[in-house]
């Protein structure tokens, strides 16, 4: 145990004195204090340096948060332009009336429909985010059936078509013919 009557009647000491022989003498005699003392500032620089480790290491996880936060809003804004991008792709795209007419005859000639008429579009009504085209034409088919899966192919084309109306009789050799004004829209982008 640490006697403190010792260091309290310890000889005055004098730095310009001092020989070898002396310090040895007084760090043998006062070994455990030293030694205390020694433990006590290693303990203070330790939890020092922990303290600062935690300072350190707070701020860095702070700073990575807000990292990552800026990351997925770059990845979100990345995921959103891949998105706009593939709906404006998949928008219907203008089409001229001669597209129109070869479109419109090619699926005719797969349902032997005969289009002895193709009257002209009407200019584009401007509807402020879109366009819409509108054409007519008179067709003629051998039967009711291959009338109504024209009309349902011309319906499902790429781009879309609409049907807007058509009317039609029943001639004496049982063709049909039919008016038809269909519409194609063209969205602004």
């Amino acid at each position: 145990m640490l006697n403190l009557d010792k260091i309290s009647k310890a000889p005055q000491v004098n730095l310009s004195d001092l020989n070898l022989k002396q310090v040895t003498t007084l760090l043998i005699e006062y070994r455990k204090a030293i030694n205390i003392l020694l433990l006590i500032g290693a303990l203070i620089w330790a939890a020092m340096m922990f303290m600062d480790y935690r300072s350190k290491a707070e701020t860095l996880r702070t700073q990575i948060a807000r990292e990552q936060a800026k990351l997925n809003v770059i990845n979100e804004l990345n995921k959103s332009d891949q998105n706009f991008n593939e709906f404006r792709s998949s928008l219907p795209r203008r089409l001229n009336e001669f597209e129109l007419a070869t479109q419109i005859s090619k699926d005719a000639d797969q349902y032997h429909i005969n289009l002895p008429s193709f009257n002209s579009a009407v200019p584009s009504k401007d509807k402020g985010i879109y366009d819409v085209r509108e054409f007519g034409f008179e067709a003629t088919a051998d039967n009711f059936r291959d009338a109504m899966l024209f009309l349902r192919k011309v319906e499902k084309s790429n781009p879309p078509l609409r049907v807007n109306n058509w009317s039609g009789h029943e001639n004496p050799d049982g063709s049909i013919t039919f008016d038809i004004d269909i519409s194609a829209v063209h969205i602004h982008s």
